[in-house]
């Protein structure tokens, strides 16, 4: 039974929801990253101007 391959633009338009949510879902993640770490530059700043 020959299996059919699928065009990436067949791929893209049934997958498209769960990598529009992945995408949203990485975003998130990497801005609480960047929150993070610049909180701690600034924490960092603090400590050594005292």
């Amino acid at each position: 039974m020959p299996r059919r391959t699928k065009s990436f633009n067949q791929l893209l338009k049934e997958n498209r929801n769960t990598l529009l949510q992945d995408k949203r879902e990485l975003e998130r993640i990497f801005i609480k990253i960047d929150q993070k770490a610049t909180g701690e530059v600034k924490s960092n700043r603090q400590v050594h101007s005292s």
